[in-house]
């Protein structure tokens, strides 16, 4: 955002006249420069502040809205709600609107679609609270002779936000892809190289705790996911299905995730991240379903098998459909048939209610669908 400059001076013609004139006819009412109230530009008021794009994250859509929302944990209250539907219908050839066409920047202030014509970026308006589409990052060429169509694919942002990246897939390529990236500040410049990765790989905000927050649509896992280091180097991670872990699951309840070569990096599917490296999920059940009555504290070694596992909590008559982890506030939110609560990490006791249901405001009554993204603490820009 550019910042607004006031100019102080005065010219120097004016300087003796406006003493004069100030000199004759001021009084003690006359407000000073110094009197007048420090009052914000357009620009700034319209600022959204970090707190309102933070907690419980769900994509909402029906026939004629697309928009998430943001909630806060403690009591469901809505935070804000973001609008979608202007960036959604800047896909000229749309089919279906669904939570994985988007990806978000770290902090929200910018989006991506992924349609037919190539990556419309979006930026977060702070005035009427949407997401305004810009340009469209797509290939020079639309198709080689050998390699087919050439799409861009599979976008995501730099964890500082500044760069997006993504693969650039032949049609008919068996080899490696590309990922290219170009500058949030500057979309349509020419790509940079930046790695490659093995064709048909997704972004890790298409499988990172899918199968756990209940999302309407089904998606298949990919082989490989990329991330990006803080250093900007990318990571290829594969799919990892872990033997059961526990003593009364079956032979299809595994673990889902994967996981890059030295096993440092993680995403998980059906389970979710915890604190300080660690991750929280059903160890005594099958992780894919909707309901579960324990959940356990564990950690996964470069095998990808199952350590230093602690059960957190158990509850028979209050299943549990579905958990998040709240970094900010080490705890768990939990949803089960009857309402929210909230779970402090280590606490011995029951988890205590919080809310019944989510407020959506003035869209309470709209009929559709609605998917959650998880939980996001503010983001300091």
């Amino acid at each position: 955002m550019n910042e607004t400059k006031r100019y102080s001076g005065i010219p120097a013609h004016l300087s003796l006249a406006c003493l004069l004139v100030l000199t004759g006819c001021g009084s003690d009412d006359t407000p000073t420069a110094q009197d007048a109230p420090n009052e914000e530009t357009p620009e700034e008021a319209a600022e959204i502040p970090p707190e309102d794009l933070s907690g419980l994250l769900i994509f909402n859509w029906s026939n004629d809205d697309t928009f998430v929302t943001f909630h806060d944990v403690e009591d469901g209250s809505l935070n804000i709600r973001l609008s979608l539907h202007e960036l959604n219908e800047a896909d000229e050839e749309r089919h279906q609107t669904d939570w994985s066409q988007f990806v978000f920047s770290p902090g929200f202030r910018n989006a991506v679609i992924e349609t037919d014509q190539g990556l419309i970026l979006g930026s977060l308006d702070g005035e009427t609270r949407s997401y305004v589409p810009g340009p469209t990052i797509a290939p020079e060429e639309e198709a080689s002779f050998s390699g087919g169509e050439i799409t861009y694919s599979a976008p995501q942002f730099s964890p500082d936000g500044t760069q997006i990246w993504f693969e650039e897939r032949s049609e008919h390529g068996e080899d490696d892809s590309r990922i290219l990236a170009v500058d949030v500040d500057d979309p349509e410049s020419e790509p940079a190289h930046v790695g490659d990765v093995p064709r048909l790989t997704q972004a890790p905000d298409t499988v990172e705790e899918v199968q756990v927050h209940g999302h309407g649509l089904e998606i298949g896992l990919p082989d490989t996911v990329y991330t990006i280091s803080e250093d900007l180097e990318p990571d290829v991670l594969e799919l990892v299905e872990s033997g059961p872990p526990g003593q009364d699951s079956a032979p299809g309840d595994s673990l889902e995730f994967l996981m890059s070569e030295d096993g440092t990096n993680i995403v998980p599917s059906n389970f979710v991240r915890g604190p300080e490296e660690t991750f929280i999920g059903p160890l005594e059940s099958a992780p894919q379903e909707d309901t579960h009555t324990q959940l356990s504290l564990f950690s996964l070694d470069e095998e990808g098998s199952v350590t230093d596992d602690d059960v957190l909590l158990e509850t028979e008559g209050n299943p549990i459909n579905r958990y998040w982890y709240d970094p900010q506030g080490d705890r768990l939110l939990l949803q089960t048939s009857d309402a929210y609560y909230l779970h402090t990490i280590g606490d011995d006791g029951e988890p205590e209610r919080a809310f019944e249901a989510l407020d959506f405001g003035e869209d309470g009554d709209v009929a559709g669908e609605s998917d959650s993204l998880g939980i996001f603490p503010p983001h300091e820009d």
